[in-house]
């Protein structure tokens, strides 16, 4: 122990390279944190998988970034590598909120907002001033449990006079209604939003509302030992009046780097190389060729 405080005293931490605390800030986040996000469906987002999210939108210069459901801003610290972005995230948990502001501190970012909304967080009625002022969203939330407040259900065409609703549901009508028109909206759903009967309502809110541009299906291991659960990564377009869907890109992932107890899943070459043993940059790929 004692060697280990030497090594770490020996560092010059106020000139460290900001990634570099990053990394470290993140990886203490992950291993201490998973147990914590109990009850509401939440889970942290797989880096791999926030990379490939953020690499497929690409975010530009003078843009206007929001994650409604940020937890520790893992979509934020990375769009903020991308350009010179204002960064919102909007979080229900206070502990939370205060741990991602000094996450984005430590990774450098200078134009930021984190907020705590305790009434409801994002879905409530301190994001309506929020509304319509968004460029992009990238966000995964919590989409494993029920919301069950009426007066705040009833502000929702997805909610109204229903005694509960699938918090992942209700995002996907927020996010519409904070993203600019044309704004982007880069979201982790469940499947069931895609395929079960009881949720028809919410694939027709979802094509009257944006241009389906992209769905990305994610192995069911995605989010293990945390949740077992079929999900889809889908990228929609914001728009007004009628709206005309074109040709929607699709892809399958088989494997994001990772494996069932969480750890980085890794190929090593005879060379000394190696990298993770994942498809996504093929998707990526086809995605860039496709747009």
């Amino acid at each position: 122990l004692k060697k280990v405080i030497s090594m770490i005293d020996e560092e010059q931490w106020l000139i460290m390279d900001g990634d570099v605390k990053g990394a470290i800030y993140e990886s203490i986040l992950e291993k201490n944190g998973q147990d914590k996000k109990s009850g509401a469906g939440q889970y942290f987002t797989p880096r791999p998988l926030i990379k490939a999210m953020v690499d497929c939108i690409a975010p530009q210069m003078g843009e206007t970034v929001c994650d409604p459901a940020c937890g520790t801003a893992g979509f934020l610290t990375k769009v903020n590598d991308y350009a010179d972005v204002k960064l919102f995230g909007f979080e229900v948990d206070e502990r939370l909120a205060w741990v991602s502001t000094l996450n984005l501190y430590i990774h450098g970012a200078n134009d930021f907002e984190t907020c705590f909304m305790s009434n409801g967080g994002s879905l409530g009625s301190e994001a309506d001033s929020y509304y319509e002022s968004i460029d992009v969203i990238l966000t995964n939330p919590p989409f494993g449990s029920d919301y069950t407040d009426r007066k705040i259900l009833d502000k929702y065409v997805l909610g109204k006079d229903k005694n509960s609703r699938r918090r992942g549901i209700l995002f996907i009508e927020q996010s519409w209604n904070l993203l600019k028109k044309d704004g982007i909206l880069a979201i982790i759903i469940d499947q069931g939003v895609l395929n079960s009967k009881t949720n028809m309502d919410v694939r027709e809110y979802i094509f009257s509302h944006f241009e389906i541009m992209g769905v990305i299906d994610l192995p069911e291991s995605a989010f293990l030992p945390y949740a077992n659960v079929s999900s889809s990564i889908m990228i929609l377009q914001k728009k007004m009046g009628n709206v005309k869907q074109r040709q929607t890109f699709f892809a399958k992932s088989e494997k994001i780097g990772r494996k069932s107890n969480g750890d980085d899943d890794i190929i090593y070459y005879q060379n000394g190389d190696f990298k993770l043993d994942s498809d996504l940059d093929n998707i990526l790929y086809a995605w860039e060729k496709f747009i």
